[in-house]
């Protein structure tokens, strides 16, 4: 009943979507009092476009772990594909459709009736599966820990759409794996997660057999325990599964694209409303308190170790060279007067969006240290150069969580390591966005740790 339902579901859906098109268009037209968008040719072949993109962007296989960060990071592909294909026929083909600032604001409407429209989808969809009456039958083989975890998650996690019937294994007399397969024959259960461990081979083949000739999923559950932390990719070469530890999200090309459009949207919102006017009183505040350049330009590593020159308003009386550099201090007094609030609100990195806008950074990211700082702490730090798989970053996980400023200590260091590793191996544009609205909560507070 419920798949008949979800079939329903995804149609509705499918029907939003290509409505999407009309109403935005719609709007558009009152916005603007310009009825070219309401052109016949031009809606059926911009809604036929879209319905494409959307199913190839995989927006109706919204399956049970479905959550909302990969419905967005879906939008958003969908998204930046409408928008290539807006640009291509715009430009490349020379095909005047309507003016530029109309498609661009229906582009926006688009976009606005979108994210709402899927937004709203994902809670009722959650909100069914988590009713008693919608949910999927499951039992659990394996009566260990990572077995006992997942039972509690299918019974305690409503919006998956589980109910567990139990946990069967053989050291169970009245729950043994005979019992699990007799379910099995009599299709009492849909979904079975196998949780037993790998020395177990037998009975992981004989049930998983048993499972497919009566079409009953089924999900084998590995004890990675050990490894919860990192993200897991698994990849076929040829016939043989290999696991990938760790997987970085980044290493895909749709998510360098999402990622590095978002950067260049970004960062020229902020040159162009914030940077155009700031820069110019900023450089006089910074040239009447103390003689020097404006502006402070280093060598760091970014990603794959590469070098860049950073770009930083002048805080400080000196301006060390890469092998002279030393971390600043509380109370250090080479800091200028003026530069104390600048490093306080952090507005001296604010030029580092311009090293975005070149490709040098990403608006988020791990902080790209010095590189002395590198030297020192890639023997001693764990994992340390692993920072660099990414683009570094104007602010970061790290710098959240509190982990900025001077390390000086060796656990501030590997506490900023640990949370940078997270943020590469579990690296979502919705996390980038967190991130950023953290950031600029903090700046409002005053960070202590900005020295």
């Amino acid at each position: 009943m419920f798949a008949k339902r979800f079939r329903l579901f995804r149609l509705i859906t499918f029907i939003g979507d290509v409505l999407i098109i009309p109403t935005s268009a719609y709007i558009n037209m009152l916005l603007f009092n310009d009825t070219r968008a309401l052109n016949t040719s031009i809606l059926v072949f911009s809604s036929i476009a879209w319905a494409y993109i959307c199913f190839r962007s995989k927006l109706y296989n919204l399956n049970r772990i479905e959550g909302y960060e990969r419905v967005l990071r879906n939008i958003t592909q969908a998204l930046l594909f409408l928008y290539g294909l807006f640009i291509l026929i715009h430009y490349t083909l020379h095909f005047q459709l309507m003016p530029l600032f109309i498609i661009i604001s229906w582009l926006v409407i688009i976009t606005f009736l979108t994210f709402i429209w899927h937004t709203v989808l994902t809670v009722v969809l959650s909100y069914r599966r988590s009713s008693e009456t919608h949910y999927r039958k499951a039992i659990v083989l394996g009566n260990n820990e990572t077995g006992r975890q997942i039972n509690e998650v299918l019974n305690h996690y409503k919006g998956y759409g589980y109910r567990s019937f139990g946990i069967f294994d053989d050291a169970d007399n009245s729950n043994n794996i005979n019992a699990a397969r007799q379910l099995i024959r009599d299709q009492k259960t849909e979904d079975v997660f196998c949780a037993l461990p790998l020395d177990q081979l037998d009975k992981i083949s004989e049930s998983m057999l048993l499972c497919e000739e009566h079409f009953i999923n089924f999900k084998i559950v590995p004890d990675f325990s050990s490894l919860l932390q990192r993200r897991l990719n698994i990849s076929m070469f040829g016939f043989v599964p290999v696991i990938a530890v760790n997987a970085n999200p980044l290493r895909n090309t749709s998510n360098r694209m999402i990622k590095r459009v978002f950067d260049l949207f970004f960062s020229s919102l902020v040159i162009v409303i914030l940077l155009s006017w700031l820069l110019p009183v900023l450089a006089l505040l910074i040239k009447l308190s103390s003689r020097g350049p404006v502006f402070y330009r280093q060598n760091r590593s970014g990603y794959n170790y590469k070098i860049f020159r950073i770009y930083k308003l002048r805080t400080m009386t000196v301006t060390e060279q890469d092998q002279e550099y030393k971390q600043a201090t509380a109370n250090d007094d080479r800091v200028t007067p003026i530069g104390k609030y600048l490093r306080k609100w952090s507005i001296d990195e604010l030029p580092q969006f311009f090293n975005v806008w070149l490709g040098h950074m990403s608006v988020v990211g791990p902080r790209p240290h010095p590189i002395k700082l590198n030297e020192t702490y890639k023997k001693s730090v764990d994992r340390y150069m692993s920072r660099h798989n990414v683009k570094p970053g104007v602010t970061g996980l790290a710098q959240v969580r509190g982990f900025r400023g001077s390390t000086e200590t060796m656990d501030m260091m590997e506490n900023r390591v640990k949370a940078d590793l997270n943020y590469i191996e579990n690296w979502s544009l919705w996390l980038d966005i967190k991130i950023i609205f953290l950031t600029v909560a903090n700046i409002f507070k005053g960070d202590d740790q900005a020295i």
